[in-house]
């Protein structure tokens, strides 16, 4: 690693630079909060509540990533890693900025939204997870995660209702338009500490390779059903909740509370993960979110989408947070490969996501709509995580 301070000290390099990983976290959240929920359904709704047309939306994006994720490492790596991720956030808000214009300017506003969206995926979760591998404390990545978490669910506790409530006074644009600026602003937390950087090694094809010799295969192919189920919340969930509920503003006020009620549950898991392990806590909790995807199918009404979504978020908080505790302490143990360890994961995570929304494309479009079926795989995505090396 080559770190731009000549001072170098680690332990206090580490809680400064937590710290500030705590403050752009926080605004960040808040920005992500706001439109999360309500992008996919604002793009079921701009593709005529066409579920395999927002798949597809979601497909070339995730299939890009999973390609270009090793090009972009080595951006990444000249660039350095706070300076990427600073100005990521930006690459963000300019995807949603497309997306608003697609109502005037068409596929062509589509087609650049899903190029600045591929350039987010690659830069930032590669930056993001390199970052947090690094300087996150040995024994307490587990605590560290979860007080990530409660940053999150405490900005993010607020930011759906106001969403819900802007979009259905307002519409999407000014909604999604404090979301933008948000997301620049996320960016000013890491200016006050030095560039850190990581050499990347390998080419596109060492990548490709890595991740899916003999040694990394089973891990790969258990990253690429984690991404099936990330897929699973990402698009449909909300979309299955709006063709339930068809009410933005209830839909944003039953997930603000329900994220509210997650709060205490990240501190405790956080730690516990830490006394007990990331194997230990996560062979039990993947058992629970694993069923409690299939349980979604049953929400009728907005009180069983407050239960449901309460039940999943709780046990998708604890599988979370054990899972990502294990990956950033292999991505640390690995020394210097710290990059390219990452940079693997993210490749089947993004070709996982990719799988699904091809999967839900085909079917949808053939006329197999049940979303029991999808849920359930996102289900078995959840239960597979017990399974990593």
């Amino acid at each position: 690693m080559i770190n731009d301070r000549s001072d170098f000290h680690p332990h206090y390099s580490c809680t400064q630079e937590i710290n500030e990983f705590y403050w752009f976290t926080a605004i960040r959240g808040l920005a992500i909060g706001l439109v999360g929920i309500f992008l996919p359904i604002y793009v079921f709704l701009y593709f005529n509540r066409s579920v395999e047309m927002a798949a597809i939306f979601y497909l070339v994006q995730f299939l890009g990533a999973g390609l270009l994720a090793p090009i972009m490492a080595k951006l990444v790596s000249r660039g350095g890693i706070k300076r990427t991720l600073m100005w990521s956030n930006p690459i963000l808000g300019i995807y949603v900025l497309f997306l608003i214009l697609a109502k005037y300017w068409g596929i062509t506003a589509i087609i650049l939204a899903i190029a600045f969206k591929i350039i987010y995926l690659t830069s930032f979760w590669i930056a993001h997870d390199i970052y947090f591998s690094k300087f996150s404390e040995n024994g307490k990545r587990g605590k560290e995660m979860g007080n990530v978490n409660i940053i999150s669910l405490i900005v993010n506790s607020m930011a759906p209702f106001a969403g819900g409530f802007g979009i259905v006074w307002f519409g999407f644009a000014p909604v999604f338009v404090v979301s933008v600026i948000l997301l620049t602003v996320s960016s000013f937390p890491l200016f006050y500490s030095p560039e850190v950087r990581e050499v990347f090694s390998l080419n596109w094809k060492g990548v490709y390779k890595k991740a899916f010799n003999r040694r990394n295969l089973r891990n790969t192919i258990i990253f690429m059903f984690r991404g099936m189920e990330l897929g699973a919340g990402l698009l449909l969930l909300p979309i299955f909740v709006y063709i339930v509920i068809e009410n933005l503003e209830t839909i944003g006020w039953i997930t603000s509370l329900s994220l509210f009620l997650l709060v205490g549950v990240s501190y405790y898991v956080g730690k516990e993960n830490d006394h007990w392990g990331s194997k230990k806590v996560m062979s039990i909790t993947s058992i629970l979110h694993g069923i409690s995807w299939v349980g979604i199918v049953f929400i009728k009404t907005p009180l069983h989408y407050f239960f449901y979504r309460t039940l999943l978020g709780l046990a998708g908080l604890a599988n979370g947070i054990s899972y990502g505790s294990l990956l950033y302490k292999r991505a640390y143990e690995t020394g210097s490969g710290v990059d390219e360890y990452v940079t693997m994961y993210t490749v089947a995570h993004s070709l996982g996501r990719a799988m699904f929304f091809l999967l839900v494309a085909i079917g949808f479009y053939l006329g197999f709509q049940s979303f029991l079926f999808y849920f359930a795989l996102a289900g078995v995505g959840a239960f597979a995580t017990r399974f990593l090396k």
